[in-house]
């Protein structure tokens, strides 16, 4: 897993069994690419975690008033 400008990019590998029944394993490959939108993350706190063959991953996001693009406007 990787993160590239405001892209989380998953791939990966594995066996799925074959649908007919069979004992067989078919190896799967698989590359998923998710829009995060880099000002709303913290991108470089990224955390993944696998356990039990489940990808755990968790992006921290980034407060209001931590945003450099997000600004309050006074309406009078």
């Amino acid at each position: 897993m990787r993160a590239e400008k405001n892209v989380l990019v998953v791939k990966g590998e594995g066996d799925k069994a074959d649908s007919e029944g069979d004992d067989d394993k078919v190896p799967t490959r698989y590359i998923y690419r998710i829009g995060l939108p880099s000002q709303a993350f913290k991108m470089d706190q990224i955390n993944a975690e696998m356990k039990n063959g489940v990808l755990m991953v968790t992006v921290p996001k980034i407060k209001d008033e931590e945003r450099k693009d997000v600004f309050e406007i006074k309406i009078e």
